[in-house]
């Protein structure tokens, strides 16, 4: 027997052994199964009061000794669906939850979004991005900062394509925040760091 199945359904191992002992056997004793399994009584009894709580064993008292019996195996079945039952009863309690969690939720610093551009291509492929950005939330404002060099664009509707900052400099915009150095370009999003830069932009 493939003893392994009746593990994917979450049986642990003890219970396994002693669940297939009286498939095989009929009933026996908490004596008979520790003879039969090798496990020491006190966990034969431990083990039969979870496969009592699972429906899966039974038992009857027999001159006052209990006899365990293995439950028809398609009390499998009635397990997986009272599985099954439980989940979407948590799952209801979850989506009840996770809302009101939210609420009162203590965000931790605010979480990166990094990308990185590199080549000779790297301007091309920045430009393409805040593209991608602008289609999802309108980007009204773009800085640039480098050395000798400031420029505070502000766009309507869309991005320039021909928006080309020096080989080394930032650039700001959105939340987001570029950092150049050559052909290298080093990008974030972090409203923490933006906020400080721009903050230090419009000073100078």
């Amino acid at each position: 027997m493939d003893e392994t199945k009746l593990k994917a359904l979450g049986l642990s191992d003890p219970e396994v052994k002693i669940y297939v002992a009286l498939l095989k056997s009929g009933p026996l004793s908490a004596s008979q199964l520790s003879k039969k399994t090798g496990m020491y009584r006190p966990y034969v009894y431990d083990t039969l009061e979870n496969l009592i709580g699972k429906d899966l064993v039974t038992y009857t008292i027999r001159k006052s000794k209990k006899e365990f019996e293995c439950a028809p195996p398609s009390a499998l079945k009635k397990l997986l669906k009272k599985e099954q039952d439980q989940l979407k009863q948590k799952q209801g309690v979850v989506d009840s939850l996770v809302p009101k969690l939210e609420k009162i939720y203590n965000k931790p610093f605010t979480e990166f979004i990094i990308e990185n551009f590199e080549g000779e291509n790297a301007h091309k492929d920045l430009n393409e991005y805040i593209l991608k950005i602008q289609k999802k939330k309108n980007i009204t404002e773009v800085k640039y900062f480098g050395p000798d060099f400031i420029f505070d664009k502000k766009i309507k509707a869309t991005i320039n394509k021909k928006i080309n900052p020096l080989k080394t400099g930032i650039l700001i915009f959105n939340d987001y925040t570029a950092f150049y150095e050559k052909d290298k370009i080093f990008l974030i999003k972090n409203k923490n760091i933006y906020n400080l830069l721009n903050v230090m932009f419009n000073q100078i």
